[in-house]
Parts: structure tokens; C-alpha cells; sequence
């Protein structure tokens, strides 16, 4: 067919049948597009992985079909195909300029379009790590509440048993320990040890019997013990005691600044390593000739546990005399020493056979003595001992 017998009137108008046919379609179908009316009701739908899919599919068909000028066309009519074709291709030519800025346009805004999915796509996987971190954190920050508060809960539980142990220990004392001047009378022996000295110190004073008898003394002193009834009971006699751990307290004074230490019924209350490092404390804490007194239920008495030791809730464990004494000397103390008090009655004490000889009956009668010793013998001891200078712990 020649240029000549075209027709350009139906040809112009097939093209806008063409156009006005092809309206409601996004790009053609050859170039991957999908219709409007699709796209709508997928943003509706709320689909985001098949909303991803048509975003991907439209952003191909940019890349595909932004260059219009080399757009291919074509035409499904069999006899004047060709022609409507070659009419199109001359149509092109003619609008090729504004056809160029339009390619420019499309172009732009395929790059603006792509670069901004990246965009996204990349603010999509911050965002999705941010979401994880934060429900890292969220979780992490529920365990550390819930902690806090257990941990708060269980301190208040523990500072409520604390206070009542305290206000309990202090009512024990008066019920099963004796009579203020009963202990104070159990305690006047040790004064000769502290006489000429200064800055005694009492470790766990309780209820102050030792400090008066101090005071009594012209002896400087003063007490330090855990318990704040004990403590208000010593300041309502006019004591100098503070509230503290014995330990801690020795902890902050001055090396070789005490004279003296008087440490009764207390060492019980500790675990080993806490009495070994007390009494190393001690020596270090004392000047040179300074005394050391530990008082103790005596464990080679069976009555101590039978009678007092296993009443009382806070004890720990007792402490051989032997032992006491080594830890003594290998902290440095000198002529370490123990003495033995608080006898268990006579009266209860198993009778020997009197009025009987011969070597089976002496066996017998030595048997009974041992075994006096042992069940009736001295509930408690202290070990006493002086820092000298002939070596260092």
C-alpha cells in the first residue's frame, strides 16, 4: 500500500477510539501494568505482601515503558494494520520534540520513584529492627521491674524479720541469759585484765553489763553492737555504744589505736572465716601490750547444748577452746591462755561411790568424774591473750 491511497482521516480516528479504549488501563499489557481499578482494590484489601508485588510490577513497567519515542506500536487490524502503524510512526516524527521532553519527564520520575522504594524498603528494615529492639528492651525492662520489685519486696520482708529479731533477741537476753547482775557478776573477772590500759572497746556489748563495769573501773570505753534495742537500752544508762556491725566498726579505726577488745558471746553468731578475720582484725586494731578477750559457750560441755546453746536462733556453730586459742597465737598473739566459767550446779552432778575400795571401784569412781566433766562441766571459756612485740601476725 502507498502513502497515497491512506486515509488519514480514519486513521486519526481509529486512533482515538484506540485511546479513549485504552483509558482505564495503566500502561499496556504487554508492559506488565495492571488496571486501576486492580491496584484500588488491592490498597483496600490491606494485602501488603501482594500490594509489594504491584508496586514492584508498576515500578518495572516504568523502567519498561518510560521512553515513549521508541515505543514499538501496534495494531491488531489485518488489512490496514500496517498502515495505521506507519500512520503512527509519521505521527512520532512529527511530536518527536514534545515527545523527547516527555521521555525526559517519564525518565525523572522513574528515577524519583525508584529511588524513593528504596527508601522505604530500607526505612521498612529499620523500622522492623527498631520494632525487634524494642521489644528486646520492653522484655528486658518487664525483668528488671518485676525484679526490682521482688528484689524490694523480699528486702522489706527481710528488714521486717530483721526488726522483729531484734525487738525478739533483746526480750530473749533478759528471759534466758540472766539478770543483768548476774552477767555482770559472770564478767568481773576480766576487769584485772584491762586494768592500766585505755580505748577498750566491747564487741556486741548487748545490754552494757561489761562497759559499766568498765566505767566503774575509771577505764575508757566504748561498745558497738547490731542490735537498736540493745543500743537504746546502753544510751539510757549514759553508755557510748554505737549501732553497727562489730566487724565493720573495727574495719574503720585506726590501726594500734585500742588498748583493749572484749569480745562475749558473740563469736558463736559468725561463721569461720568471719571469726578468723575478726580476731586478725583485733590484733591489728590493738597497740603493742593491748588484750584480746573471747568469750564463748564451751562445746566440751554437753549441757551447753542441752540447756542454752540451741535456744537461742541466732547462733551459728561453736568453737573448740583449742581452737580459739591456735587462731590466737597464729594471729599473733602472745601467751594466749584459757579460762573456763559459768560451772553447771554441783548439785546435778553424778554422785561417785563413796564408802567402797579396791581398783575396780577407783575405775569406776574416775569413769564418773570424766563423765561429770563432760556432761556438767564448764558451759562456757575465753581464750585471753596480749599483743606483744616479739612478732607480727
Amino acid at each position: 500500500m502507498s502513502t497515497g491511497d491512506l486515509d488519514v482521516a480514519k486513521v486519526m480516528g481509529e486512533l482515538r477510539a484506540g485511546i479513549r479504549k485504552a483509558r482505564g488501563v495503566v500502561a499496556h499489557p504487554k508492559d506488565g501494568g495492571i488496571s486501576e481499578d486492580a491496584a484500588h482494590r488491592r490498597v483496600a484489601s490491606g494485602d501488603e505482601n501482594s500490594l509489594r508485588d504491584d508496586i514492584a510490577a508498576e515500578i518495572a513497567s516504568l523502567h519498561q515503558g518510560y521512553d515513549i519515542v521508541r515505543a514499538p506500536f501496534y495494531s491488531n487490524r489485518r488489512r490496514i494494520g500496517r498502515a495505521i502503524i506507519f500512520a503512527k510512526n509519521i505521527a512520532r516524527e512529527l511530536l518527536i520534540q514534545i515527545l523527547a521532553r516527555q521521555v525526559n519527564y517519564n525518565g525523572a520520575n522513574t528515577r524519583v520513584v525508584t529511588y524513593l522504594r528504596r527508601e522505604i524498603e530500607s526505612l521498612r528494615s529499620q523500622l522492623e529492627e527498631v520494632r525487634e529492639q524494642s521489644t528486646i528492651y520492653q522484655d528486658s525492662l518487664r525483668a528488671d521491674i518485676r525484679a526490682a520489685l521482688s528484689t524490694d519486696a523480699d528486702e522489706r520482708k527481710r528488714e521486717c524479720c530483721q526488726m522483729n529479731l531484734d525487738l525478739e533477741y533483746f526480750k530473749f537476753e533478759q528471759k534466758h541469759r540472766g539478770s543483768e547482775a548476774d552477767v555482770s557478776e559472770r564478767q568481773r573477772p576480766y576487769i584485772s585484765c584491762f586494768e592500766g590500759l585505755s580505748e577498750v572497746l566491747d564487741i556486741g556489748c548487748g545490754r552494757g553489763e561489761f562497759l559499766q563495769l568498765l566505767r566503774q573501773a575509771g577505764i575508757s570505753h566504748q561498745g558497738v553492737d547490731a542490735n537498736p534495742e540493745m543500743v537504746e537500752h546502753c544510751h539510757r544508762k549514759g553508755l557510748d555504744v554505737t549501732r553497727a556491725d562489730g566487724t565493720e566498726f573495727l574495719a574503720e579505726l585506726s590501726d594500734q589505736s585500742l588498748g583493749g577488745i572484749f569480745c562475749a558471746q558473740m563469736i558463736e553468731h559468725l561463721e569461720p572465716s568471719l571469726v578468723i578475720t575478726l580476731v586478725h582484725l583485733c590484733h591489728r586494731k590493738l597497740r603493742l601490750g593491748g588484750v584480746l578477750i573471747v568469750e564463748t559457750p564451751n562445746p566440751g560441755c554437753l549441757t551447753t547444748f542441752a540447756e542454752a546453746f540451741y535456744k537461742d536462733f541466732m547462733h551459728v556453730r561453736t568453737y573448740h577452746p583449742a581452737g580459739v586459742k591456735l587462731l590466737f597465737e597464729s594471729a599473733g598473739f602472745e601467751g594466749a591462755e584459757i579460762k573456763f566459767g559459768s560451772p553447771v550446779d554441783p548439785s546435778i552432778r553424778i554422785a561417785t561411790l563413796k564408802g567402797s575400795t579396791g581398783l575396780e571401784f577407783e575405775k569406776l569412781n574416775h569413769g564418773i568424774e570424766r563423765l561429770n566433766d563432760l556432761i556438767y562441766g564448764y558451759q562456757d571459756y575465753a581464750v585471753i591473750g596480749r599483743k606483744g612485740t616479739n612478732r607480727s601476725p
